[in-house]
């Protein structure tokens, strides 16, 4: 069986041939267009990512022949806005834009208005929560500038269901359970919209078709079988999962950040989020854990001192990036930080930003800020998992760029808690969980 799996991330979309498990090449993977440099948002011309994924397919096709599947992940919580003819009629809107902070209803934030006026059961029955970056809260705060654009005969997608429609070139508009469920629109007691909400919400789209499976294909492109996308969160867990119970957490650690569970019933709780996964199973997760997106702040100031104080020229963040683990390789500050940062520094919190303590005349150094954050990564983590459960952790999974990139991560894990730490040996688990949809015939998800 030969597949080729998409997988359209934040920091990159990526691209690979797969053989039955064998994959046939060397990743391809391209930065995607910059998003708004306007404070808040988090937005770009959705069309960018249709050229770029038809041109990894493209040189794909042509050194290894036509695939017999066409799949792809996508960026979950983010929409774009289309006509009937899904031709899109506003920007993509990702999981970081914050415009619903600064849209308002009279003196308040489209955001804080429906925190105090929608009903708390219908929120939990979504498995999301009210907050910024959802589409749940995104598409009002949109309409409240462009309430023409909120009638029937237009839409939503997600960014991967966007690009295999224009791939295919149809016009019904298709979605699966994990992203109609990353929209925080989607009702898990009855596996549908959550009408009821959408109503609350003052939403009057046509929405989504649900479709997925391996027997579902949408329709054909070059040839291919191309099938309903997938949350990306929910590919990569397919990546790493084999028989990960209850008691067994995976701390996903990239661009953002999530601590999940599998569960094989719904479990509904104010204290986390839940979402479907394959073969209808279900996960348990506390998302937005600040991250890389989070590192990224120190890296932009470090960057900032050596050009302004040090007459540094420096433009490539990719040094930054090495020198930065060549100082996070010694095992220095594993036990106990100097300094004790909280790492909100994009809001996934509070909207107060992050903070720095234990600052005096020896402790303020590049590294000791390094392993501070370090230190808050894992703690954050942590809390995530003893708000799932209350039982005793068997294992935990260590996923993503940067458990792999810094080892300190693993080892502190190891130092706060009583159980086998592993350090997942699947480098690329969004596009092998892409594959393992197809060579395990997964019927849902």
């Amino acid at each position: 069986m030969k597949v080729i799996a998409i997988d359209l991330g934040v920091t990159y979309v990526k691209g690979a041939y797969f053989d039955n498990e064998k994959c046939l090449t060397s990743i391809r993977k391209i930065s995607p267009t910059n998003f708004s440099p306007v404070s808040g948002k988090h937005q770009v011309e959705p069309d960018a990512f249709v050229s770029i994924v038809a041109n990894i397919i493209d040189n794909l096709v042509k050194k290894y022949g036509i695939a017999n599947y066409l799949v792809c992940s996508t960026q979950m919580h983010g929409f774009v806005l289309v006509n009937k003819n899904l031709q899109a009629i506003s920007h993509y809107h990702s999981w970081m834009d914050r415009s619903s902070e600064s849209n308002f209803f009279g003196e308040i934030s489209v955001l804080d208005y429906f925190k105090e006026n929608i009903e708390s059961t219908l929120i939990l029955r979504s498995g999301m929560p009210i907050r910024t970056g959802l589409p749940s809260i995104n598409i009002p705060s949109y309409f409240r500038l462009n309430e023409d654009a909120n009638k029937k005969n237009n839409s939503f997608m997600s960014i991967g269901d966007y690009v295999l429609s224009k791939l295919l070139g149809q016009s019904k508009n298709y979605t699966s359970s994990s992203n109609a469920a990353g929209s925080g629109l989607y009702d898990l007691e009855n596996m549908d919209w959550n009408n009821q909400l959408i109503d609350e919400l003052d939403i009057r789209l046509s929405f989504p078709i649900l479709n997925s499976g391996v027997d579902k294909p949408m329709g054909e492109y070059k040839g291919m079988l191309v099938l309903t996308s997938i949350g990306d969160q929910q590919a990569a867990l397919n990546g790493v999962w084999e028989s990960v119970y209850e008691n067994t957490f995976i701390s996903n650690i990239a661009t953002g950040s999530q601590v999940t569970t599998v569960s094989h019933s719904l479990k509904l709780s104010y204290k986390y989020q839940t979402r479907p996964f394959v073969d209808n199973k279900f996960i348990q997760t506390i998302p937005f854990i600040p991250a890389g997106r989070a590192l990224n702040v120190l890296i932009r100031f470090f960057k900032e001192v050596l050009i302004n104080l040090g007459g540094a020229n420096v433009h490539d963040e990719d040094i930054l990036w090495k020198k930065v683990k060549s100082i996070l390789d010694s095992d220095k500050g594993i036990d106990k930080p100097q300094l004790v940062i909280d790492t909100d520094f994009i809001g996934s919190y509070t909207t107060t930003g992050g903070e720095i303590s234990y600052i005096n005349e020896e402790s303020l150094s590049v590294s000791n800020l390094l392993v501070g954050f370090m230190h808050n990564l894992v703690k954050n983590h942590i809390n995530g998992i003893k708000k799932i459960t209350s039982n005793p952790l068997e294992s935990l999974i260590l996923t993503g760029g940067l458990s792999h990139q810094f080892p300190i991560i693993k080892k502190i894990f190891e130092s706060k808690l009583d159980c086998v730490v592993k350090l997942s040996n699947v480098s690329e688990d969004a596009l092998i969980g892409l594959n393992k949809l197809v060579l395990n015939k997964i019927q849902e998800w």
